[in-house]
């Protein structure tokens, strides 16, 4: 008999359905489109666990976020006449999230932004944030390797240590080896 309870980490598809490897028992857990509640990629959840087909992996849903992984979303920012929202460039994320009312930090349509998760209190409305940061226009010089180093999490800056020795390298070439070299 399969305990009716797992606990693991969502893995998200782009397709909005999702598998969880249940840390107790460590079996695969397939949850259907629909099922993952308010849980997005890479979050500890519990899941309640039904019983799978013949040679299938059990089936499940989603129903606690014990954990949240994702707090910074990355993406599109886009307005109506009545709200805000992020298109996020994560594909897992399969849900826009919705601008909290005045928090958009001046954010114009089509610029990229990195939008905060607040809250998602219910699978059946989308999530909600704040704007943090606005990146600027997609089509600006420069703008794709911010958010490269954004989405990544790659430091602007080398650490002491590393500059330190950097000073500490004799980058002159000896003259015998200069001889061994052809200039093209």
């Amino acid at each position: 008999m399969l305990p009716h309870i797992a606990l693991g980490r969502l893995s998200m598809t782009r397709y909005g359905y999702g598998f969880m490897v249940d840390e107790l028992n460590n079996r695969e857990i397939f949850i259907p489109k629909g099922m993952t509640g308010t849980a997005l990629d890479g979050d500890v959840v519990k899941v309640e666990v039904y019983a799978g087909g013949r040679g299938k992996s059990p089936e499940g849903e989603v129903v606690e976020v014990v954990e949240r992984l994702k707090k910074v979303i990355i993406g599109t920012y886009r307005e109506t006449k009545t709200y805000a929202y992020v298109i996020p460039d994560d594909k897992k994320f399969v849900r826009d999230l919705y601008i909290i009312k005045g928090k958009t930090k001046g954010a114009k349509p089509g610029e990229k932004v990195v939008a905060e998760f607040v809250k998602w209190e219910s699978e059946y409305m989308n999530p909600e944030g704040m704007v943090k940061e606005v990146m600027g226009d997609p089509s600006q010089p420069g703008i794709e390797m911010k958010l490269i180093e954004r989405i990544y999490s790659i430091p602007k800056d080398f650490p002491t240590e590393v500059k330190n020795e950097i000073r500490n390298i004799n980058f002159k070439i000896p003259s015998r080896e200069m001889k061994n070299r052809l200039d093209l």
